[in-house]
């Protein structure tokens, strides 16, 4: 996945996962001690920088509406996200972490 200040792309390898290219508006920055769909132990300190994204429909989308990343203040380049439809239903989860540029991503 990979976000930039104007849009969010993604891509999978198989047919019901295609890449996907759209553009997104942020509705809602906040942060908690939990947030909808934690999957993450509670911890006395740890907070999230929780982000909901709009996702602008687009075929490839496959009706996903919106993307909800929650940021462990203590774990830097982690996040849960979870994915909701365009009705604003959640209707599944992932995680990532960051990994190191490389010199391909340099274009």
């Amino acid at each position: 996945m990979r976000i930039t200040k104007d849009q969010i792309s993604w891509g999978g390898g198989n047919p019901y996962n295609p890449p996907c290219k759209t553009t997104y508006s942020v509705i809602s920055e906040e942060t908690s001690d939990t947030y909808p769909g934690n999957s993450l132990p509670l911890r006395k300190g740890r907070t999230f920088t929780v982000l909901k994204l709009k996702l602008a429909p687009k075929d490839c989308a496959y009706k996903l509406g919106f993307f909800q990343f929650a940021i462990p203040s203590d774990a830097v380049g982690y996040a849960d996200v979870i994915t909701y439809s365009e009705d604003n239903r959640m209707n599944g989860s992932l995680s990532f972490s960051k990994r190191e540029e490389y010199e391909g991503d340099k274009q």
